[in-house]
C-alpha cells in the first residue's frame, strides 16, 4: 500500500509539472455521478411506463383469445345440440318402426337456416351408406371405411374431426343414432365452417389481429383467417402448452386458448403494436431534461476538458510508443522506482505490470543484478545524458538473456529531472541464431553436395536398369521363340526319323529354352511393374471361372507329381472387377508353388470367402513341407529361393514377388502362414472396391 501510494504521488507530481490541472478528477467524478443518477431515474420511469403499457396489451390479447375460444366453443355446442335433437328424434321414430327422414329433414332445415356455421347435415345408415342430407356440402356416398365410423359403431356417441371440403378446411361433428335396443342404427354428420373473422368485433376489441387459426389436437387446421397465414400458424402448436398462454419470441405476439370441452386450440397472432404516445412523451421529456443537465455539466468542465484531452493524447502517444515496439521499455523516477512498464517487459519476465509499478529493481531482481541496475540509473542521473550498457539478465525461469540497454534522463522545461527512461533490446535469439547459422551453413553445404551426387547416381542407375529391361524385351524374346520353334520341330520329328539321342537332345533344348523364357518373362514383368508401365485391364469376371482356368493349367503338373487338386469355392461369390490375366497369373504361381513343394499323395486346395468390409479372399492351401518361420518374410524377395534341402525344382525366384506386386496394383495384399512339415496357406485379399455390385 505504501509503495503504491509513493508511486501514485510521483505520477501526480510529474503530471502537475507538465500542466495538468488539479481537482479535475473530483469534478469529473461528481459530474458523472450526477448524470448517472439523472439518467438512471429517467430510464427507470420510462421503462416502468412502457412495462405497464405492454402488460395492458398482453392482458387485452389474452382476454380476446379467451373470448374468441369461448365463442367458437358456443358455435360447436349449438351445432352439437341440433344433432342431439335430430338423433333423439331419429331414434324415437326408428323404435316405433317409422322412417325418420321426413321429420329429421324438417327439423334440420328449420335449424340450419338460423345456424350460419352449419353447411349441411348428412345422415348415414348402419352400414355407412348415404341415407339423406340437408344443406349443400359435398360428402362421400360411403363412409364405412372411415375410422370414425367404426368408433361410432363400437359405441362412441359424439366425435369431432378436422376435414377438407372443396379444398377448404371444415369440421365434421358426428352423433350416433341408436335403435330400439340401443343398437347402432346410423350416423349424423354435420359439416361446420367456423368463421373466426365474424366472431371478431373490432368495436369491442380494437387490437390489430393479423391471423386467427383453430387447430385440432392432431395438428390439422380446422379453420383460419387468412388461410395461408393460418396454415403457417397451425405449425406452431408444438410450442403451445397449457390451456392459455402468450409468447412474444416470434416476429408478432402469439396468444392461444384451448377450447374447454373440445380437442382444439385457438391461436391468435397480433401485429406489432405501435409505440404508445404516453410513455414516449415521457421519454422525450426526460431525455430533454437529461440533455439540459448534460450541457450544464459540459459547460462546468469545459475549461478543464481541453487540458484533459491534451494529456490523454500525450499519454496515448507515450503508451503506444512503449507497448508496440518489441523492446523492453521502462520509466523510473530519479530514485529508481518504476513509474511505467510496457507490455513487452511484463511478458518477457512473466510479471503483471500492476505488480511492478511502485517497486524498485532491488525488489524485483536478484541482489547482484539489482545493484547493477540501480548503479546504471545513478550513473545516468549523474551524467545527465543517454548511456548504453551491455548485460545479461535472467528471466523468472532462470534462463540468461542478452540485452543492449540504453538509459536516458527526462527533464521538464525548467531543467528539473523528472524521470529516467530505458530501452532494452533482447538480442539473445539473434546471437544464438548467428552462431547456429554459421555452424549449419557448412553442414548444409556438405549435405547438399552429397544429396545431389547420390541422387544423380541413383537416378542414373534406376533409369539405366529400367531402360535396359524395357528395351531388351524384343531382343530377348525373339531369338528364344525361334529356338523353341526349331526345337519343337526336331522333337516332333517333322524332318524325318533321326537317332534317339538326337531327339533326346532336342527335347532338352526345348525344355531349357522354355525355362529361360519363363525366367526372362518374370524379369520383364517385374520391370514393367516397377517402371509403372504395367496397366491393369479391369473387367467384371467370375471368380469360379478364373479359378477353373488356373486349375486346368496346373492339373497336368499335379498329375505328374501325384498331388490332388481340390476346388472349394462357394457358389454365391460375387463377380470381381479385376484384371483377369493378372489374377490368373497370381493363382497359377501360387498353385505351381504348392504343387512343387507338396509330396506325392498330398493335396492342394483353393478356397474363397467374403470379408466383413465387403472384400474377397482367395486362399491356396497345401499339405507340403512348409516354410520355416524365419523365412516367411523373405519369400517375397526377388530371386530368393529356399535352400537345397527343401527345394524341389528350379525357378526364377520371382513368382511370389510378382504376385505381391500384382495384388498391390489392385489395392489388396497377400499373406503367408506355414507350419514346417504340415503345410502352407497363402491368402490373397481383394478390397471391396474390386468387388462388383450385385445386380438388383
Amino acid at each position: 500500500m505504501v509503495k503504491n501510494r509513493l508511486a501514485t504521488d510521483a505520477m501526480i507530481r510529474l503530471r502537475a509539472r507538465v500542466g495538468l490541472p488539479r481537482g479535475f478528477v473530483g469534478l469529473i467524478v461528481a459530474v458523472v455521478l450526477l448524470l448517472a443518477a439523472t439518467g438512471g431515474l429517467a430510464l427507470s420511469l420510462v421503462l416502468n411506463l412502457r412495462s405497464n403499457d405492454q402488460d395492458r396489451i398482453v392482458l387485452q390479447g389474452t382476454g380476446l383469445s379467451r373470448t374468441l375460444a369461448d365463442a367458437a366453443q358456443r358455435q360447436f355446442d349449438v351445432a352439437d345440440l341440433l344433432l342431439q335433437f335430430a338423433a333423439a328424434e331419429a331414434s324415437d321414430r326408428i323404435s316405433r318402426g317409422l322412417t325418420p327422414s321426413d321429420a329429421i329433414v324438417s327439423l334440420l332445415t328449420d335449424r340450419i337456416a338460423i345456424m350460419p356455421q352449419v353447411d349441411a347435415v348428412h345422415v348415414y345408415d348402419s352400414r355407412g351408406r348415404f341415407w339423406f342430407a340437408v344443406g349443400e356440402a359435398p360428402m362421400p356416398l360411403d363412409i364405412s371405411w372411415h375410422p370414425g365410423f367404426a368408433k361410432h359403431r363400437d359405441g362412441m356417441v359424439q366425435q369431432i374431426n378436422a376435414a377438407q371440403s372443396g379444398g377448404q378446411p371444415r369440421v365434421w361433428l358426428t352423433r350416433r343414432i341408436n335403435g330400439a335396443d340401443d343398437s347402432f342404427a346410423g350416423l349424423l354428420i354435420a359439416t361446420l365452417k367456423i368463421d373466426l373473422r365474424a366472431l371478431l368485433d373490432p368495436a369491442y376489441y380494437p387490437l390489430p389481429v393479423s391471423t386467427l387459426a383453430l387447430v385440432h389436437d392432431e395438428g390439422r387446421l380446422v379453420t383460419g383467417w387468412p388461410q395461408p397465414q393460418a396454415t403457417e400458424l397451425a405449425g406452431l402448436t408444438r410450442f403451445v402448452a397449457g390451456t392459455q398462454g402468450y409468447s412474444s419470441t416470434g416476429e408478432n405476439p402469439l396468444y392461444w386458448s384451448r377450447l374447454n370441452d373440445l380437442p382444439m386450440t385457438l391461436l391468435m397472432q397480433l401485429e406489432q403494436q405501435k409505440v404508445d404516445r404516453g410513455w414516449l412523451r415521457a421519454a422525450i421529456g426526460f431525455g430533454m431534461l437529461f440533455g439540459i443537465v448534460t450541457l450544464g455539466a459540459i459547460a462546468a468542465v469545459w475549461g478543464t476538458w481541453r487540458q484533459l484531452e491534451r494529456r490523454a493524447a500525450t499519454e496515448s502517444l507515450l503508451r503506444g510508443m512503449m507497448d508496440n515496439p518489441p523492446l523492453v521499455m521502462t520509466l523510473q523516477d530519479p530514485h529508481g522506482r518504476y513509474l511505467m512498464i510496457n507490455q513487452f517487459f511484463a511478458r518477457q519476465f512473466n510479471r503483471d505490470p500492476e505488480d511492478l509499478v511502485g517497486r524498485t529493481a532491488k525488489e524485483v531482481f536478484q541482489p547482484e543484478l539489482a545493484a547493477r541496475l540501480t548503479q546504471q540509473v545513478e550513473e545516468t542521473v549523474q551524467a545527465g545524458k543517454p548511456l548504453t550498457f551491455d548485460m545479461r539478465i535472467p528471466d523468472l525461469n532462470g534462463r540468461m538473456r542478452d540485452f543492449m540497454l540504453v538509459r536516458f534522463p527526462i527533464f521538464d522545461r525548467s531543467g528539473t529531472l523528472l524521470a529516467v527512461g530505458s530501452i532494452a533490446t533482447d538480442i539473445t535469439e539473434r546471437k544464438t541464431l548467428e552462431a547456429a547459422l554459421r555452424e549449419q551453413a557448412a553442414v548444409r553445404e556438405k549435405l547438399a553436395e552429397n544429396y545431389a551426387r547420390q541422387r544423380e547416381v541413383a537416378e542414373t542407375a534406376n533409369r539405366a536398369k529400367s531402360e535396359f529391361l524395357a528395351h531388351m524385351s524384343h531382343e530377348l524374346r525373339t531369338p528364344l521363340n525361334a529356338i523353341i520353334g526349331f526345337s519343337d520341330m526336331i522333337a516332333g520329328r517333322l524332318l524325318g526319323p533321326q537317332s534317339a539321342k538326337y531327339f533326346e537332345y532336342a527335347e532338352d533344348i526345348s525344355s531349357s529354352a522354355k525355362h529361360l523364357l519363363g525366367v526372362i518373362n518374370d524379369i520383364l514383368d517385374v520391370s514393367k511393374i516397377e517402371s509403372g508401365r504395367f496397366d491393369l485391364e479391369l473387367g467384371t469376371h467370375d471368380p469360379q471361372d478364373m479359378v477353373d482356368d488356373s486349375l486346368r493349367l496346373v492339373r497336368g503338373r499335379a498329375r505328374e507329381a501325384g498331388v490332388q487338386l481340390v476346388n472349394r469355392l462357394p457358389e454365391d461369390l460375387p463377380s470381381l472387377l479385376v484384371d483377369a490375366r493378372a489374377v490368373k497369373q497370381i493363382l497359377i504361381n501360387l498353385l505351381s508353388n504348392a504343387v512343387k513343394f507338396t509330396p506325392t499323395g498330398g493335396m492342394v486346395s483353393v478356397e474363397a470367402g467374403r470379408l466383413p468390409d465387403g472384400g474377397l479372399t482367395f486362399t491356396v492351401c497345401d499339405t507340403g513341407i512348409g516354410i520355416a518361420e524365419d523365412n516367411l518374410e523373405r519369400v517375397f524377395e526377388p530371386f530368393w529361393q529356399a535352400d537345397a534341402g527343401i527345394r524341389r525344382s528350379e525357378g526364377s525366384g520371382l513368382g511370389l514377388n510378382i504376385c505381391r506386386k500384382l495384388i498391390e496394383l489392385h489395392g489388396g495384399n497377400i499373406r503367408v502362414a506355414s507350419v514346417p512339415q504340415q503345410g502352407t496357406r497363402v491368402t490373397v485379399t481383394f478390397p471391396a472396391t474390386c468387388v462388383a455390385p450385385v445386380a438388383a
